[in-house]
């Protein structure tokens, strides 16, 4: 067990790293796109798309790996604090396999929108 923790650790550090080079290179992109646009009146043609599809894709969900790995999501404790160590940890199960329900509908969902839209050649 101990060694799957070091590989999706290994895996959630080297996708973090892509993603910082990615917002990197979206930042280049678009003050490459903004410079052509106002000084040689020629913007880079498909910046809005690259950016709202790609980029904007990978800023919003690699992060999300990252903050599970350090434990650094948002959370307040309000109610759960004063509850007995068994039932915050019997939630905390609960909440993990409602995410994993909610998630694996999600992909299930976007996985055969995506096959459509392959099938009727939509880019």
């Amino acid at each position: 067990m101990l060694n799957i923790g070091r590989l999706l650790s290994r895996i959630t550090n080297t996708v973090s790293i892509i993603g910082g080079l990615a917002i990197a290179l979206m930042m280049f992109h678009i003050s490459f796109d903004v410079a052509g646009r106002y000084f040689f009146n020629t913007p880079i043609p498909g910046t809005i798309t690259i950016v709202s599809y790609y980029y904007m894709s990978i800023a919003a969900f690699i992060p999300l790996a990252f903050a599970e790995q350090k434990d650094a999501h948002i959370s307040v404790e309000v109610i759960t604090e004063r509850m007995p160590a068994w039932m915050r940890h019997h939630l905390e199960r609960l909440a993990m396999l409602c995410s994993l329900v909610v998630f694996g509908l999600l992909a299930v969902r976007t996985f055969g929108e995506a096959q459509k839209k392959f099938e009727m050649g939509a880019s």
